[in-house]
C-alpha cells in the first residue's frame, strides 16, 4: 500500500525522512516486503521513543509527522493497542 503522501507498506513508512534506513534495507521497494516494513517501521518508532524519553504519544506523533499539531493519530493507535491487549488477555 502507498498512501497519498507516499508512505509505504503495513507501517506506512515515509522513505524521504528516513533515507539512511531505507538505503540500509536496499531501497524503498524493500518496504513492500511485510517483514522488512515492520522491522524498519519498528526501528523508526523505537528511535522516536528514545528521542522522547519513552513518551509513546509523542513518539507516535513524530512517526505520523504531526508533532506540534493537533492530531488524533496517537489516541487511535493507543485505543487499538488497548483493545488488542484486552482481547488477547481475556481470550
Amino acid at each position: 500500500a502507498v498512501s497519498r503522501v507516499g508512505a509505504r507498506g503495513l507501517m506506512q513508512v515515509m522513505p524521504g525522512p528516513h533515507s539512511r534506513k531505507i538505503r540500509e534495507i536496499g531501497g524503498s521497494g524493500a518496504l513492500f516486503d511485510p517483514a522488512t516494513n515492520i522491522h524498519t517501521g519498528s526501528r523508526i518508532l523505537a528511535s522516536y521513543l528514545d528521542d522522547h524519553s519513552g513518551d509513546l504519544r509523542r513518539a507516535l506523533l513524530s512517526y505520523n509527522g504531526s508533532l506540534g499539531t493537533r492530531s488524533s493519530f496517537p489516541e487511535k493507535v493507543l485505543r487499538i493497542y488497548r483493545d488488542l491487549r484486552r482481547t488477547t488477555i481475556e481470550g
